[in-house]
């Protein structure tokens, strides 16, 4: 029964913060970051709120910067034996131009790992050019959602232009959402559009920041 208590606990106080670490997840970090993947359900004023009780969770692993984006992803307390996409989702719906990070199928027991993996993108999270979350001020910060999610949901019809199927209330319960944000520095600027600054993920080695934006950590 301790042991139980003790693993609500923990589970609360990472639903809650989101992040492991939260005051260092900075833009620009180097470092290791994490934040967890929920089950969500959405109440009569259009608010999204934790599932209670749910044992669908998922850890994600990232490098805060690099040419790359290095990540690692585990998950459990899902649908047996489905393949599922690690996607980032730029709003608004449908997601257009939504990244897929991986894919991987979860095994008999509802299990899914993805072992540190790194893949080229080319632009920064979140894309500043076309995501309505990316907004920083002097309160807050937003930045780029991570969704795990069933890989049938993800239309694919159009290359580099992915987005989500609109039959949403098919999978939405089948869904780990954001519980906390993603901020990656892209530096590979080979990759990236000329012209853009460092939030809209072009020259991300240059230092510069766009002017009235600051990013605030959780601490202050």
């Amino acid at each position: 029964m301790k042991k139980n208590w003790k693993m609500v606990l923990v589970l609360a106080v990472l639903i809650c913060f989101g992040t492991v670490g939260s005051a260092s997840a900075y833009f620009t970090s180097k470092y290791w970051g994490e934040i967890t993947l929920i089950k969500k359900y959405e109440d009569a004023d259009g608010n999204w709120l934790p599932t209670f009780p749910s044992r669908a969770i998922g850890f994600l692993s990232y490098k805060g910067q690099g040419p790359k984006f290095c990540y690692s992803f585990y998950a459990r307390g899902l649908n047996p034996d489905t393949e599922y996409s690690l996607i980032y989702y730029p709003d608004p719906w449908p997601g257009e131009g939504l990244i897929e990070l991986g894919t991987a199928t979860s095994n008999g027991d509802g299990k899914l790992n993805i072992e540190r993996t790194c893949i080229e993108i080319d632009s920064c999270l979140p894309d500043c050019k076309k995501d309505a979350n990316c907004v920083i001020d002097s309160h807050w910060e937003v930045g780029a959602k991570v969704w795990l999610v069933p890989s049938s949901s993800v239309n694919k019809d159009t290359v580099d232009q992915y987005h989500m199927n609109d039959n949403w209330g098919e999978y939405v319960e089948n869904i780990l959402f954001e519980n906390g944000y993603v901020f990656y520095k892209n530096t590979n600027t080979e990759l990236l559009p000329e012209g853009c600054t460092t939030f809209q993920c072009s020259k991300c080695d240059d230092g510069e920041e766009e002017e009235g934006l600051e990013i605030i950590p959780l601490s202050e």
